[in-house]
Parts: structure tokens; sequence; C-alpha cells
């Protein structure tokens, strides 16, 4: 008998949270199962005596937020002490993976790289996606995922797109189309560096900096239009799980579920390893929340 919950009842039971991660690992048939990295920056924030236990070890109290992972408490790790004091919380949410701003970058080696990014470096062209960069009703400029150049990666906030782009079997000539502009961009970056290169000699340490980053930026590009290109014959994935109608239109309470859903599947189909989530906006509705009448930032700001 199989004495591990299976992914659904465990999402079941922790209303669809990432912890289900760690167990996928261990109802996993192989011991080499490959390493995957899930994070998930909620810009609300939380108050911290009710998310943080006040005592050490593995005996603490459960606090208040965390009382629905009471039965699962052996299967995840609290860390306290890793908050980001920039310039109020708003701020220190938007760099909670890199702990780096764009305006306090320079002088370190590969900006203010966000660790999932970093973590998608190691999986390289062995998944389909290096990484996913999701945003269920997320703020446009409120950035998750950050490249090596401190740029910000954008999110994808549709569930349905998020579906499409696992599973959706692209016709012929689509295909065909996406071959000739991943050739087009390869000549593009090829035109790119060689006229790049021209500028190299004889630059001070401050412009060298600049067209070094500009290097890496190139080079970046050429790795995703290689990847790209190594995956575009490749099949996708079957799945018999299936999106409501109008689900980019339902609460945050109501699609956040399907989001998590994907995220598994994404992992299970081996689509990709490496998987970022931002929640920084309730949106319609108040989010579906019952008894919440105003916005998250009327209510945290204004009482």
């Amino acid at each position: 008998m199989n004495n591990h919950p299976t992914r659904r009842r465990f999402l079941r039971g922790v209303g669809g949270a990432t912890m289900a991660l760690p167990l996928l690992e261990a109802t996993a048939a192989s011991s080499t199962a490959p390493k995957r990295m899930v994070t998930t920056g909620i810009y609300y924030g939380l108050i911290p005596q009710y998310f943080h236990p006040e005592q050490q070890g593995r005996d603490y109290q459960m606090p208040e937020v965390l009382k629905e992972l009471a039965p699962h408490r052996k299967d995840f790790t609290i860390f306290s002490g890793l908050d980001h004091n920039l310039s109020g919380g708003h701020n220190a949410t938007k760099y909670f993976l890199s702990g780096i701003p764009t305006n306090h970058a320079k002088g370190y080696k590969e900006a203010n790289i966000s660790v999932d990014q970093k973590a998608a470096l190691h999986v390289a062209g062995q998944t389909r996606y290096p990484s996913l960069v999701l945003g269920c009703e997320s703020h446009p400029s409120h950035a998750l995922s950050w490249t090596r150049n401190g740029s910000p990666i954008p999110q994808i906030q549709s569930a349905r797109q998020l579906f499409a782009l696992l599973f959706q079997k692209p016709k012929p000539t689509m295909v065909k189309n996406q071959r000739r502009v991943l050739e087009d961009r390869r000549s593009i970056l090829d035109l790119v560096r060689s006229q790049a290169k021209s500028f190299e000699k004889g630059l001070g340490k401050e412009d060298s900096e600049k067209l070094d980053q500009y290097f890496t930026s190139v080079r970046e590009l050429e790795t995703r239009v290689e990847q790209s290109t190594a995956w575009l014959d490749k099949e996708k994935p079957s799945t018999d799980y299936q999106l409501p109608e109008g689900i980019d239109n339902l609460t945050l309470r109501e699609k956040t579920p399907f989001f998590f859903d994907l995220m598994a599947l994404a992992l299970q189909t081996d689509s990709t390893r490496v998987i970022s989530m931002s929640f920084s906006d309730l949106g319609k509705d108040n989010g579906g929340l019952p008894g919440v009448a105003s916005g998250y930032h009327t209510l945290s700001h204004h009482g």
C-alpha cells in the first residue's frame, strides 16, 4: 500500500499551496528525479508574528497563518531573518529573490539576477522552458524575476495562455513561421555582435563594463534562440486536464487553484523545472474573498 498522499489529495488539503512540491519528489518513481524549484511572491505582505514561529527547532508552535499546513509540518521549513529593508515594504518585496535593487546593482557580478533565473541557467536546454514566470492578478510594474543585467522578466498572467504554452499543439504553418523568426533573430544577433566588437578597443573602464553587459544580453538572447529552435520540432505532452470557460475573467480566489494545478502539471511533464509566481492585486471583486469589501492596499494602509 502506498502511504504517500497523491498530488490532488495534498493540494486539496492545503488549498493549493506550493508546499505540495516536495511531495512530488517523494512520490516520484525514480530516485534520480530532477531537482525542481518553485518560488511564490505575495506582494500583499504577511504580518510577521502570524507567520514566523516564536520557537526554534522542530517542535515549534504553528503560527496562525500556517495552521492549515500543520498536518504537513515535516515537509517544509520556515526561514526568518531574510527581510530586505529597502525603502519600505513595496520595494523590498520586488527584490526578495535577489536582495539587490536595480539602482544598487552596480559593482555586483551578474547585477541583481534573481535566484530562480540563476537556477534556470543550470537547467539550460534540458526542458522546453528554462523557467516560467507567472503572475496571478499581478500588477505589471511588480516584477518578480530578473535577468543577469537586472531587467525584469514579463509575467504570464493568463491561465489560458499558460495552458497553450504547455500543451497546445501548434499548426505546421505556425511552426514554419516560428522557425523563420528564429532564423531572422539569429542573423540579427550575429550582425549586432560583429558591429559591437568594433567598439571594443580603446574603451575606458566604465564603457567596457557597459559593453560587457551588452554582450551578456546578446549571449542570453542567442541561448534562448538556440533552445527555442531545438524544441521547435519536439511534440508537446498531452493532458486530459481542462480549464473552465472564461477562466481569465474569474476572481483571484476562483482562478488561483487552476494556476497551481498547471504549475504542478508543468513540473510533472518536465516542461520546466523552475517556476516563479506572484500575487500583487486582489483584482476583480476584491479577489472574491468573503468579507473583503475594499482593496488590499486601502485596507492595509488605512484600516
